[in-house]
């Protein structure tokens, strides 16, 4: 099926989202990991900001089918929300590795137009998942007044006005007004000292960069070219080689990871002619780090300004934050003022709370000492479902293990370990060896190593499963993978007939001239 051509509209088509999600979240350690980064955790209610996102810019008239470009290694959190969401036409691509949001930005826009989710000239706003964001009506009529800047050929950022002088924000200048209550942008202002930013509070000339983004594909694609072309070039062949695999677009790693690691802002607003910035209505939140989540979580503190989560007792303190995520273990404080203090099962931290944006320099120094606790959480994400290590000590390993409904996992062996698997809810369908048997609710069955078994969950509703696992050795590793339906061994291709005609045009897309994806 050849790509589209470029198309031209007299009218305002709806607004394409493409959601980023490639960001870390390390100033949210020790809830947010490397495996299950702050986006995708519920911070401040039952929704996790990636839902919430998802969420205001979806099954609506003013937005478009969205885009989802995340890590690989989140793409199977992302498929489980947005099943749960039914979301079911949304494209997901995955970069192999981060190289920030200039690269981000173009793979999303050229991956969009090879598959015909989006067309050149549609109108692309490019949203980070990680943003509170409470007033959804509000949101999509701000956005819905940029618009006609970005028909108009520019490339809008939207700008927060300052509520106080912010040290960790960047900052924009307003220059000469412009039509549809936009301005052009005079200056970017990197994240300034506390005299600077008040300053700049005091002028009113200045917002926060939000770091949102609203323009044409046509307008991304000429500009990147024309200031950035070292990540044009290796973008666009990343995408050409672009696979296919469980309904996701894997980016060509050998030439997504030459691009260079550089934001948006840099490679392309601080040198166009077309930046105009939009200030908006909305309140907006960065969750940026634990100070933040304490000055939103205040309207339910205590008398003393305390925001306590979970399992805390505090006496006598004052103007905290206390998070514990460890079940069946108590969080005490006493004494205490201007505190963050956040417990999970593997890690705690304390800190100053006027100090929480230096948690990355923490994050650092555990890289160097290659701690495990800054890379897995507790729960971790497989496309048939996910697991939960509960306890594990030198012997045995005590797991959580939920199977989606109609999922299973490869059929398999271990070299080194036995496992006892205990069915906590609905009914598991167990093959060991040449044996096929079901289990329900508190029955079980026992896996000796170098057995071939398989867990299946071949009902609607979810399995839970408890799986206790003995050996010399325990780790991830030891699994010999016989048949997989998710392709992670390649020994097969399960591709859904939506999904095999995406694969048909990003075939075409890669067969075509050069001139004409340059159209596209």
């Amino acid at each position: 099926m050849p790509i589209v051509e470029k198309q031209v509209v007299d009218t305002p088509s709806k607004i394409v989202p493409v959601i980023l999600s490639g960001g870390q979240g390390s100033r949210l350690w020790p809830l947010s990991r490397s495996s299950q980064p702050k986006q995708f955790i519920p911070f401040l209610n039952d929704q996790s900001l990636f839902e919430q996102t998802i969420h205001r810019t979806t099954k609506t008239d003013i937005f478009a089918a969205p885009i989802i470009i995340c890590a690989q290694n989140h793409r199977f959190i992302v498929h489980q929300i947005l099943t749960d969401l039914k979301i079911n036409d949304a494209l997901i691509i995955c970069e192999p590795v981060g190289r920030n949001t200039a690269p981000a930005f173009y793979a999303a826009i050229k991956t969009a137009i090879a598959l015909e989710h989006a067309t050149a000239t549609d109108c692309f706003a490019m949203l980070p998942a990680d943003h509170y964001i409470p007033d959804t009506h509000q949101f999509k009529q701000d956005l819905q007044n940029a618009i006609p800047l970005s028909n108009d050929g520019k490339i809008v950022t939207f700008g927060i006005k300052p509520t106080k002088p912010h040290t960790g924000y960047g900052y924009i200048q307003k220059g000469n007004p412009l039509g549809a209550a936009g301005f052009e942008v005079a200056k970017f202002e990197e994240k300034p000292s506390l005299s600077l930013a008040q300053s700049y509070v005091e002028s009113e000339k200045y917002l926060w960069n939000a770091g949102m983004f609203m323009f044409q594909g046509e307008t991304l694609q000429s500009e990147m070219q024309r200031h950035a072309p070292a990540i044009t070039k290796p973008v666009e062949k990343s995408v050409n080689d672009a696979t296919l695999d469980l309904g996701a677009v894997m980016l060509s790693q050998e030439s997504f990871e030459q691009a260079p690691d550089i934001s948006f802002d840099y490679a392309v607003m601080e040198k166009t002619k077309k930046a105009c910035v939009y200030p908006v209505s909305f309140n907006w939140h960065d969750l940026g780090a634990w100070d933040a989540l304490w000055e939103l979580s205040k309207d339910n503190s205590d008398k003393d300004q305390n925001v306590l989560k979970g399992d805390v007792t505090a006496i006598g303190c004052k103007n905290s934050y206390f998070h514990n995520e460890e079940e069946g273990h108590l969080l005490c404080a006493y004494g205490l003022q201007d505190i963050i203090a956040v417990s999970t099962p593997d890690a705690t931290l304390i800190m100053p709370r006027e100090q929480s944006q230096h948690v990355k320099t923490l994050i650092n120094t555990l890289k160097k000492e290659n701690r495990e606790e800054i890379r897995e959480g507790r729960k971790i994400y497989r496309p048939w479902g996910n697991y939960e290590v509960l306890q594990e000590s030198p012997g045995y390993k005590v797991k959580r293990i939920s199977v989606l409904p109609g999922q299973r996992l490869s059929l398999q062996k271990h070299n080194h370990r036995n496992e006892h698997w205990i069915v906590v809810t609905g009914t598991a369908r167990v093959t060991r060896n040449n044996e096929i048997f079901e289990l329900k609710a508190n029955e079980s069955a026992y896996i000796t190593c170098g057995d071939v078994h398989r867990l299946e969950n071949s009902t609607s509703h979810p399995l839970e499963m408890i799986e206790v696992q003995t050996g010399d050795y325990l780790g991830e590793d030891d699994i010999i993978r016989l048949e997989d339906d998710y392709n992670r061994d390649k020994t097969e291709s399960r591709v859904e007939t939506k999904l095999e005609a995406q694969q048909v045009k990003m075939e075409n897309y890669n067969k075509a001239p050069k001139d004409k994806k340059a159209t596209a």
